[in-house]
């Protein structure tokens, strides 16, 4: 099962291994994946890794061991310096790459480290290659890369089936020529984007459509791939990252700032690239860092008096950009558009891979010990909030994510309960639950929720039971009823429900077994109750849950969000922090309930304590 260089490569054969799996490394190793081979993965991010790991990735623990497992090793990392720590450090690639191995790095490096790790794999008798690509994250999804790939022309050529899995490799010649490629790719893309932003600035301030100027233009020879991949995006003002700003400022600093003595001190002036740069490192000043390179426009939008409050107060805005305090106190009606357009992100969709982060996180989290008796502390969330901000660029509020801690848990028992339902199976492997036509028709009738179970099961089911046995259950579920988890091989340590009134341990034995006949007697009742409940018929617990529904759609209604902000404003010495902390609360309907009760007095003294 080894295919070393120059033995052919083959899906069913050659071992893969891939270190840094962001944005681009993710997209990129799931095409490898999807293509048959086997990869073993490794991230210092543990919780970028869930996605592939479910895809059937292996996960270690070091790039040492990466290398140790494959014949081929790829990387695609933030920037020189981690380059140089997974590759030439102890415990790197090299440290465990076999002979006869090869090393491919994706990332946009300096040509001289190129140049370094190539003398000094061929000295372990391995070989690398420099091959970074261009394309973005729409282009690492539809393996339509343009790798620029540079080092020995055969091990490149021997490369070609795993690069064409990804896009279309072009040899550019001896190790380091595939990194200097890349830095006038750069300098190219940094030029387009700012023309691109200066074109939909002017357009807009001469009052034409930015869509319509985009289309009429792009057919002409002011149309390019920056155009097509990053046109829209900035219409919208979608700055999600395909790959960050800050690494464009990099990128293009090594072709602008670096004199390199092997090259005779040779240095090329390029002012363009020179103000590309300082234009992108406003970008990272204005902290806008980790925004998609497409961002540039909003550095040339500054420059013409677009002020930052038209930006982040639009409410069809995707901007990122927070609150400020001062401006909630001195509008109040802006303060409850605000708060609205708050509401509107609670309830937005999570997405996919926002969720795989989110799970990891918490598992990270439940292993460190950093749970309550019923939850996360303030602090934890606080930190788990801001961590899914750095990887994913979108902030979730503190409600959002506790509303999905309880769903998760929440689905997380219902299929606990139906893959321990007689006549149920479950394949951990393919996330497939097995089950008869009939079985699943009855099952579905009395727990419709589980209809979707039947094409796939739960994602991450088991991590989700580690995360889930360390909690007591229903933990600030609001609408579910008290009870154990499902006692299965993953709900290790289940809570054991304690009657308070049970004597101490010095009572004498008849008390003792008197009242251990009465929690008999108690247990017993619970049970025929159970029993009785589920001789209802689908149509009387259909009933009763409409019912429950429209109770809680006339509560909301009376007791609303808006009334609750009205009523806050108009108290004029309640401070900014006061009323942001207020917002976490009266998402609840049962929080807004008791604060509408309140006496004006009792109310006040409330917010002062919060």
């Amino acid at each position: 099962m080894e295919t070393p260089y120059p033995k052919p490569i083959s899906s069913t054969k050659t071992r893969i291994g891939w270190i840094g799996i962001g944005v681009m490394g993710e997209a990129m190793a799931s095409r490898l994946l999807a293509a048959g081979y086997s990869v073993t993965i490794y991230a210092r991010t543990r919780s970028k890794a869930l996605s592939l790991h479910s895809k059937g990735a292996t996960l270690v623990a070091s790039p040492y061991q990466v290398a140790q497992s494959s014949d081929i090793v790829f990387s695609m990392v933030g920037n020189p310096q981690d380059v140089r720590s997974i590759v030439l450090e102890n415990n790197g690639v090299l440290s465990g790459l076999n002979p006869g191995g090869v090393y491919v790095d994706t990332t946009s490096s300096h040509p001289a480290l190129a140049r370094e790790i190539y003398k000094t794999a061929r000295l372990k008798d391995c070989w690398a290659v420099d091959a970074p690509v261009s394309g973005g994250d729409i282009g690492a999804r539809a393996g339509k890369l343009a790798i620029f790939a540079a080092g020995d022309r055969g091990v490149v050529e021997w490369l070609s089936p795993v690069f064409e899995v990804m896009g279309k490799p072009t040899y550019i010649g001896e190790a380091g020529c595939g990194q200097s490629c890349k830095i006038a790719n750069q300098i190219v893309v940094g030029a387009n984007l700012m023309g691109l932003s200066e074109g939909l600035v002017f357009a807009e301030k001469a009052g034409l459509d930015g869509r319509n100027w985009r289309d009429a233009v792009r057919e002409g020879a002011a149309g390019s791939m920056v155009m097509g991949l990053f046109g829209e995006r900035m219409i919208d003002k979608d700055f999600s990252p395909g790959g960050f700003a800050e690494y464009m400022v990099k990128d293009i600093g090594m072709g602008v700032d670096v004199v390199e003595k092997s090259e005779n001190n040779s240095l090329v002036v390029l002012p363009g690239a020179a103000l590309g740069k300082q234009l992108f490192l406003a970008m990272v000043a204005n902290g806008d860092g980790k925004f998609g390179t497409q961002g540039l426009i909003s550095v040339i939008q500054r420059i013409n008096g677009k002020s930052e409050s038209e930006s982040c107060f639009n409410l069809n805005s995707n901007c990122t950009k927070l609150t400020k305090s001062t401006q909630i106190q001195t509008h109040p009606q802006l303060a409850i558009q605000v708060a609205c357009r708050d509401m509107d992100v609670y309830k937005a969709e999570w997405r996919g891979k926002d969720e795989n982060i989110f799970i990891n996180m918490l598992h990270e989290h439940v292993q460190k010990g950093d749970f309550q008796t019923s939850t996360f502390s303030k602090k934890t969330w606080e930190l788990i909030a801001d961590k899914l901000y750095t990887e994913t660029s979108k902030r979730y509020t503190l409600p959002k994510l506790k509303s999905k801690f309880n769903r998760l848990r929440k689905k997380h028992r219902e299929f606990s309960n139906l893959i321990e339902h007689s006549g149920f199976g479950w394949d951990p492997m393919t996330n497939i639950v097995i089950a008869s036509e009939d079985v699943w028709a009855d099952y579905v009738k009395r727990v419709p929720r589980v209809k979707p179970y039947r094409k796939r099961g739960l994602d991450h089911y088991n991590i989700l039971g580690e995360i889930f046995s360390h909690l007591p259950p229903n933990c600030g579920d609001e609408h579910e009823p008290v009870g154990n988890f499902p006692k299965t091989g993953i709900h290790v340590g289940n809570p054991v429900k304690v009657d308070l009134m049970d004597p101490p341990v010095e009572c004498t034995k008849r008390k003792r077994v008197c009242h251990s006949v009465k929690r008999s007697s108690n247990q017993g009742s619970e049970s025929l109750d159970k029993k009785q409940n589920c001789l209802q018929t689908p149509s009387e617990v259909k009933g009763q849950k409409v019912e429950r529904q429209m109770e809680h759609s006339e509560a909301a209604k009376v007791y609303s969000i808006k009334e609750c902000i009205e009523l806050v404003v108009s108290m004029e010495d309640v401070d900014s922090c006061t009323f942001i902390k207020l917002m976490d609360k009266i998402v609840y309907l049962e929080w807004r309930k008791v604060f509408l009760a309140m006496s004006d007095r009792r109310r006040r003294a409330w917010l002062s304590s919060l």
